[in-house]
């Protein structure tokens, strides 16, 4: 039987659902930020300014923008903090635009992790864990608490400071039997070079909020720096990858049971004869630029 991460109906839109406005800590308007990923031919947005929910369809017009917010719980006096994205749909009538929705205090490492995200999902939200090495937090310190995706890249994070990508925080929980997708993201501010470097592009059967997010829910989509993931499925007992060329491509499941093969021509194919045994296969690529693209995980028991 063929299992295929993504839906057989739909098309491909691409967006970014972690961005920053002048609404609190970036530096740009609204408008302008829209604008910016206009430009840069993405297909949908996620306002998510700090603990303010941007609710409002004034920008539709050549982009959606999916309604949004940043909400997050921080130790007095340390360094330890959880950040969660926030996203919804326009008929949720428990949150409105520009509403102010404070953080929780900090309990400990584990319980603020799941009060935040059951705070949040309590006000019909689909909670993304953001950059959880910036955030100094181990894996086992946030693995508890109910988020759908997790950011294993994160643009601003990674450029400002070395430390946006989690893909082994991924695979540690994915190794402990917590289905969770894997996001890419600008968490953008307003300062140059903040857009574009990471992105998901969803296969969704419409561009409209309750379509995203029922894809992004499902694990329809794929995450990137530029690469594109055309197709990945397993069909008796071989994974296959169907991409963009390719310089490098992981079969990633536990350390001695996947493939790495690097390739001194770029490749748009590549399959792998996993071992049955496993839980689960994801998908790396990474292009002649030294790029990557992530696929989210399918489960094979």
């Amino acid at each position: 039987m063929k299992i295929s991460i993504f839906g057989e109906m739909g098309n491909f839109y691409k967006g970014n659902i972690h961005t920053h406005t002048e609404r609190s800590d970036g530096r740009l308007p609204v408008e302008e930020v829209v604008n910016i990923y206009k430009g840069l031919g993405y297909d949908f947005l996620a306002i998510t300014d700090h603990n303010k929910v941007f609710k409002s369809d004034a920008y539709n017009d050549g982009i959606y923008i999916i309604p949004g917010m940043e909400i997050h719980s921080r130790r007095a006096m340390e360094q330890k903090t959880h950040h969660m994205v926030a996203l919804t749909t326009y008929d949720n009538d428990m949150v409105y635009h520009n509403q102010l929705i404070d953080n929780t205090l900090w309990t400990s490492a584990s319980g603020s992790a799941v009060e935040l995200a059951e705070k949040t999902s309590a006000l019909g939200f689909m909670v993304t864990y953001c950059h959880p090495v910036w955030s100094r937090m181990d894996p086992e310190e946030y693995i508890e608490a109910g988020f759908t995706s997790l950011e294993v890249y994160n643009g601003i994070c990674e450029y400002k400071y070395n430390h946006g990508n989690a893909e082994q925080h991924w695979d540690y929980m994915l190794r402990r039997g917590k289905k969770v997708w894997g996001i890419a993201a600008d968490d953008c501010h307003g300062g140059e070079n903040h857009n574009g470097r990471g992105f998901i592009m969803v296969k969704s059967d419409s561009l409209d909020d309750k379509s995203i997010l029922s894809a992004i829910a499902s694990g329809s989509f794929y995450s990137s720096r530029g690469p594109l993931i055309h197709d990945f499925f397993v069909e008796d007992g071989v994974a296959t990858v169907k991409c963009s060329p390719a310089a490098r491509i992981d079969f990633i499941t536990y350390e001695n049971l996947g493939k790495s093969e690097i390739y001194e021509e770029p490749v748009e194919e590549a399959s792998f004869r996993y071992n049955p045994d496993i839980d689960y296969i994801r998908i790396e690529i990474e292009d002649s630029k030294g790029l990557k693209a992530w696929s989210n995980p399918i489960f094979i028991r």
